[in-house]
């Protein structure tokens, strides 16, 4: 008898499968805010303020919806990212203003869930984990002398980084290696509301957020003055040098929210 009702409903569970599954196709873009976390940062004080810090993103989507419920999915997301700071030290007389600038490629592997998909209006949330690989990073620089209004720009890419001689004259090195990891890894959550346009065609509105579980900056980064004389990057950088000095500089984590616009196509599969 056990065995009937389990073939039973294994038999019924493969018709629905049969009856109700769809293969979403869509593109997607987000305006969001940035933030790169490090508890030392946070803790500087006036001579290292975070300031907000907005990007986008944008990318496309594929999932399969394997019941009226609940589906799987991956994006390919293009996300412009960063972090604003500003600072001011009043013993040296010494304002600057800096601005970190990420682009990563993020491939969240997502868990879909939602309400009919017959209703004009349909609840929606999604999490997964997420990978993002690092398209390029640019680090701005600049600094003020106060009293004689005197100001630095400084720009670096790639295995360049900023160091300074003094916090009005910062400098470029060569690095041995870029000072952001060229992967990171992070959960996604996402929640809101879709809207059926017409058969086939959602639109949906989410608050998404993704979080890494890593270390966001690269601390191997290096450079030498001479030779076998290596320097972390990350204690001679003008933002962190005026506070930690040989302090052991902790993890930073990405934070990335924002409101996640999509259009999305479906066809069902029998």
């Amino acid at each position: 008898m056990q065995t009937k009702t389990l073939i039973s409903l294994l038999f019924l569970f493969a018709l629905s499968w049969a009856q109700k599954n769809t293969l979403h196709f869509g593109v997607l873009f987000q305006p969001q805010t940035h933030w790169l976390l490090n508890s030392m940062d946070s803790d500087a004080g006036p001579i290292l303020d975070y300031q907000s810090t907005w990007g986008y993103a944008g990318g496309l989507r594929l999932a399969y919806r394997f019941s009226d419920y609940v589906g799987v999915g991956i994006d390919a997301i293009y996300s412009s990212e960063g972090q604003k700071y500003k600072g001011k030290d009043e013993a040296l007389g010494v304002v600057w203003n800096s601005r970190t600038r990420l682009t990563y490629l993020k491939l969240p592997l997502l868990l879909h869930f939602g309400s009919d998909p017959e209703s004009p209006v349909q609840f929606s949330f999604f999490f997964g984990p997420q990978l993002g690989l690092l398209m390029g990073y640019k680090d701005q620089f600049e600094s003020t002398i106060t009293r004689t209004n005197f100001t630095t720009k400084v720009e670096a890419s790639g295995k360049e980084g900023i160091m300074f001689d003094n916090p009005a004259l910062p400098r470029k090195k060569t690095l041995n290696t870029e000072p952001y990891q060229k992967q990171t890894y992070a959960g996604v959550v996402g929640l809101g509301v879709a809207f059926r346009l017409t058969e086939g065609v959602l639109l949906s509105v989410h608050f998404r957020g993704d979080y890494t579980f890593n270390d966001v900056e690269n601390k191997e980064a290096s450079y030498q003055d001479a030779p076998n004389v290596n320097h972390e990057f990350w204690h001679q950088n003008p933002r962190y040098r005026h506070y930690h000095g040989n302090e052991e500089r902790p993890a930073t984590a990405a934070l990335t929210g924002g409101v996640l616009v999509g259009l999305t196509y479906y066809v069902p599969l029998k």
